[in-house]
């Protein structure tokens, strides 16, 4: 038996790190008994919390509170409470949470970045205690070289974390990741001047520049349009010719993930200049369709992006006129745009589908012939 701990529900198979968390459960339990341990989400002490944000709204620099050491400790008393002491393998979903879990069996763990690499990212380390962000990073350091094994989302972040921490890399397997709409039978594409922008954070993953370089496209293409989902964009960018927001498509709901699924098929290129990711699992799902991408060489994004062949890469920092050129070059020459709607198909449905993910991720942990787990050679081979 396995417990797979998260702090995610394996009900929630949207997207994201949600989305992640279910499929990886999901590929566990074709090969082996899973016991699920989350969501493993205790509170934030409020008064931690509070003292934190005071400090920094004074002036000075706060505790990261969402990882102290109480916060921690009750993570761990959760994680022990419900953990199955049988199994022969606790498989975690991310790191840093569960630095204070000590586990007595073989561990290891899925990770799209370190912390350092996710402040980095996604915060601002100038706003919190050098030395609270140092205890965390040693915590983590600690925890990951003590594990039997560790996945990765991409080759851009297993590098960052042997050379941040000092890893084995012959413990360290580099997964990617799935897309979570399905693979559709064929690409029914046929024909339009659409492009498409998906994202929860506007700002953050290039939706101004994606917006200004369509009005570039525009001056020889004028049918071209933006197609929006997710986050809003501001009433200045809505007020653009070509410009058209299509709601935020929640995959929940069957009428929305249809309409999402319409829209990936139909769609000329994904534009995603992003300037805060990690790998960009819509990238993914819209070569699922045969939609080819325009997006940042940055992150983990060149290892899912093939430049020329399943898309077109833009150097950081990303000009509008980089982004125009490359949506240009997407209209002007239909041959090769169709061998590439073929090739990012082929690529994206066979190399990142959630089973090819699963067969890897299991081979790697019968390598490790851990007793109580098969390790036969079709479990080897990734096969059920």
């Amino acid at each position: 038996m396995i417990n797979f701990v998260t702090d995610q529900s394996i009900s929630i198979t949207s997207g994201g790190w949600s989305g992640i968390s279910a499929n990886i459960y999901s590929q566990l339990q074709r090969f082996y008994p899973v016991r699920y341990v989350g969501p493993v989400q205790p509170k934030i002490p409020a008064l931690q919390k509070l003292a934190s944000k005071a400090s920094r709204l004074c002036g000075g620099r706060g505790r990261f509170a969402f990882y102290g050491n109480t916060r921690l400790r009750r993570i761990c008393s959760q994680w022990q409470s419900t953990r199955a002491p049988e199994a022969s393998f606790d498989f975690f979903h991310a790191a840093t949470p569960w630095l204070k879990c000590q586990s007595p069996m073989p561990y290891g763990a899925y990770l799209d970045a370190t912390f350092g690499m996710y402040m980095e990212l996604y915060s601002n380390a100038a706003q919190f205690s050098p030395q609270d962000l140092s205890r965390i990073a040693d915590l983590e350091r600690r925890w990951l070289r003590k594990a039997s094994v560790l996945f990765f989302g991409s080759e851009w972040a297993q590098n960052i974390a042997i050379e941040e921490y000092g890893l084995e890399k012959s413990k360290t397997h580099v997964l990617w990741l799935g897309g979570n709409v399905g693979i559709p039978s064929r690409d029914r594409y046929a024909a339009g001047q659409d492009f498409l922008f998906i994202s929860l954070n506007f700002g953050k993953k290039g939706g101004e520049i994606a917006s200004r370089a369509l009005q570039s496209v525009r001056r020889r293409y004028p049918k071209a349009q933006l197609l929006v989902v997710g986050a809003p964009p501001p009433p200045e960018i809505l007020a653009l010719p070509g410009i058209k927001y299509c709601g935020m498509l929640r995959k929940t709901m069957p009428n929305e993930l249809a309409e999402f699924k319409r829209l990936l098929g139909s769609a000329r290129a994904l534009v995603h200049p992003t300037t805060m990711d990690t790998m960009g699992a819509v990238l993914v799902e819209a070569g699922y369709f045969g939609c080819p991408s325009i997006a940042t060489n940055r992150f983990g994004i060149p290892e899912l992006v093939h430049d020329g062949r399943t898309g077109m890469l833009v150097d950081a920092p990303i000009e509008v006129e980089q982004v125009a050129s490359q949506m240009e070059r997407m209209l002007d020459d239909e041959p090769g745009y169709l061998c590439m709607r073929k090739a990012v198909r082929s690529d994206m449905t066979s190399r990142l589908s959630w089973d090819s993910f699963g067969s890897k991720m299991v081979a790697a942990i019968a390598s490790l012939h851990l007793p109580g787990l098969p390790s036969d050679k079709h479990v080897l081979a990734g096969d059920p």
